[in-house]
């Protein structure tokens, strides 16, 4: 393409992109029959009368004298909102491998080191305890590590393990279902405002496009598509989680899945991915070794990192009763009865309880329910 790397034809393409004549593919249609985004704002309509419909030839020549090139340009910039074509130069690469690649992509804040190596994470929007829990533990872990961790900032697993990472000092991409000015889930606002700094936003959908239904699922290529494995923390047998697995698999990546009980909903899929061959999650090494230049690389914690709670746990008696607990909320009758340690009285465990909990050590997870 000549002048490829051109302001000028990346404002043209910023044009093109906005037109809304048709999905991705025809886009990419279009500019291999055509030519550069510049040869198509100046083609002949009888040319462009062979791809597209009489509706979308009026519609694409009435847009050339109401679409102001560089006042929509310099707007975009107002709004700190990068666009970058398939042919830019800082369109990632990750991407031009995948099927279906995007024709342009909007971008606040920044992308992940070309050189990094990067995981994604998703999961749940209605996540148990559990899920939650390795959502944070795996977002810390990566983020310490320096491993960037790749998104959809959707709630549950997906804001959790995010938020995480940065919390570590690590970086974080998210791929939303909307304009990159617009955060979604309007209670990830804070997670959205650390992302501009601290790491990417990022969306196929020009700026003001809506969250509606349809536009998620093709955005989960991309999540995808930017990692080099996928880790999926819990997922219920039908889900949204299942398709960016889908996805992953065609583009053949590796998939890893955190195993469950049996008895879980939110385990199912999950535990499903394993026996149909996915990658068992259960230690930071699992993910290490299938990412570049990684497979050396020490965690500095284990997903099940119960060193913190050492110092915490002062006598024989305490160590018995959180081996009690789990990582799923435990009602205080049930401890009771499986702690039963000489008939200790419920007043003498929730005594053991409460210190447990202002020492760190144990969570309360509402009402009279305790877990590690």
């Amino acid at each position: 393409m000549e002048k490829q790397n051109t302001d000028e034809q990346v404002m043209y393409a910023y044009w093109f992109h906005n037109m809304k004549l048709a999905g991705n593919k025809k886009m990419w249609e279009i500019s291999e029959r055509i030519g550069s985004p510049g040869q198509i704002y100046d083609c002949d309509p009888q040319r462009l009368g062979q791809i597209l419909t009489d509706k979308q030839l009026k519609y694409l020549e009435n847009s050339k004298s109401m679409w102001d090139l560089e006042k929509e340009w310099e707007k975009l910039e107002e709004k700190k909102i990068r666009f970058l074509p398939y042919f830019h130069r800082d369109y990632p690469e990750y991407l031009r491998e995948i099927p279906d690649p995007p024709w342009g992509i909007y971008l606040k804040g920044k992308l992940p080191d070309k050189r990094a190596p990067r995981a994604a994470i998703v999961g749940a929007r209605q996540c148990s305890e559990y899920g939650r829990n390795m959502a944070v533990r795996l977002g810390r872990i990566l983020g310490e590590n320096g491993i960037p961790v790749i998104s959809g900032m959707a709630r549950g697993i997906d804001g959790i393990s995010q938020r995480e990472t940065l919390e570590a000092g690590g970086e974080s991409l998210a791929v939303l279902g909307c304009g990159v000015d617009i955060c979604y889930p309007l209670e990830n606002r804070d997670l959205y405002n650390r992302l501009e700094i601290q790491g990417g936003i990022l969306s196929e959908y020009p700026p003001g496009t809506q969250p509606i239904a349809r536009n998620f699922p093709p955005r989960n290529r991309i999540i995808s598509g930017l990692c080099d494995v996928l880790i999926v923390v819990e997922a219920k047998e039908k889900s949204g989680t299942l398709i960016t697995v889908d996805m992953a698999l065609e583009q053949g990546k590796e998939v890893l899945a955190l195993p469950g009980r049996m008895t879980d909903a939110l385990s199912r899929g999950c535990n499903n991915l394993i026996r149909q061959g996915a990658g068992i999650l259960t230690s930071p090494e699992d993910v290490f070794q299938f990412l570049p230049g990684s497979k050396e690389k020490n965690a500095k914690h284990s997903l099940i990192d119960e060193t913190d709670t050492d110092a915490a746990i002062r006598t024989e008696e305490e160590r018995e009763l959180y081996r009690v607990l789990d990582y799923m909320p435990k009602s205080l009758e049930r401890i009771w009865s499986e702690y039963n340690r000489d008939n200790i009285s419920m007043q003498r465990l929730m005594q053991m309880l409460l210190e447990l909990y202002m020492r760190g050590a144990v969570g309360q997870a509402g009402g009279s329910y305790y877990k590690k």
